[in-house]
């Protein structure tokens, strides 16, 4: 089983991530998927609120689709984490 797993290892995962393939499919999963910023959204309308939070309709601009987004202050956050 090892020997398989060292041929895998070195007749295809070593040359990938190499390559320049693995240089584009790693810089599409950060730019795209793996990280999300406030600027990522266009914010359509405020829904609610509840406490201090407020529910606001947005739109994800990379990909077209809509969500409702909770914003909480910062400080609230981390008062709650502080706490646990």
């Amino acid at each position: 089983h090892h020997l398989c797993f060292y041929n895998i290892y070195d007749m295809i995962y070593l040359p990938f991530i190499r390559s320049g393939d693995y240089a584009q499919m790693n810089e599409h999963l950060r730019r795209c998927v793996n990280k999300v910023y406030c600027d990522d959204f266009s914010y359509e309308e405020a829904i609610g609120s509840s406490g201090r939070s407020l529910y606001v309709s947005c739109m994800k601009t990379s990909t077209q689709k809509y969500y409702i987004m909770k914003i909480t202050p910062k400080r609230i956050i981390n008062i709650k984490n502080a706490a646990q």
